[in-house]
């Protein structure tokens, strides 16, 4: 497989599996969602393009540092391989999202953002599995890099304005079959990126 069709396809599993997973912020977006609609709940759905923009720019500058040190690629893999099993085994106890409709002020974007700086996902993601997918990325031309990046925001964002639009017409639908099963399949994908993940750490330190 083409390098590049294989980053792409990773940003677009790693995105919609992190869009999809229940969090602080997806929360947010399905308490918002049900009290004032979907554009409310889009609102917080789009705070990672605000948050992330620091730590995705800090990755960046380590990139060309990081290319040439293949053992610590390696253990970056590795480390990655581990978190992502770990995001595998919370899909496949995902049992259906509980909703609760808390009474006060609204969710707002700023306190979307606030939620998810302290969030410590979006860090741990990028260091471990982000940090090596850019390192790759970047091999191959600063495009990749660009690409790749919209190809992950789009569908993590993506997804969470598409759950804010069923959540408004579709309540039922989170403690609902259909999206148990979208979870469990993000479970298989996600186990399979860590093999790669593992394959991938092992060849650069040895």
């Amino acid at each position: 497989m083409d390098p590049a069709i294989a980053l792409f396809s990773a940003a677009c599993v790693l995105g919609a599996t992190s869009g999809l997973s229940p969090g602080p912020l997806l929360t947010l977006v399905v308490t918002e969602s049900f009290r004032k609609g979907f554009r409310s709940g889009a609102a917080v759905a789009v705070a990672p393009l605000v948050t992330d923009a620091p730590v995705i720019f800090l990755m960046i500058l380590l990139t060309g540092i990081l290319s040439s040190l293949d053992p610590v690629i390696g253990w970056l893999y590795l480390a990655g391989a581990c978190y992502l099993a770990y995001l595998s085994l919370e899909q496949f106890r995902f049992k259906g999202a509980g909703i609760e409709t808390v009474p006060g002020a609204s969710v707002s974007f700023r306190k979307g953002i606030v939620v998810n700086l302290l969030n410590p996902a979006p860090y741990v993601f990028w260091l471990t599995i982000g940090a090596p997918l850019l390192v790759q990325a970047r091999e191959i031309s600063w495009m990749v890099v660009m690409a790749f990046l919209a190809f992950f925001y789009g569908l993590l964002v993506g997804m969470k304005l598409l759950l804010a639009v069923l959540i408004g017409r579709n309540r039922h639908l989170l403690k609902g079959p259909y999206y148990r099963t979208v979870m469990l399949g993000m479970g298989v994908v996600l186990i399979l990126f860590a093999v790669i993940f593992v394959k991938n750490g092992v060849e650069k330190i040895f």
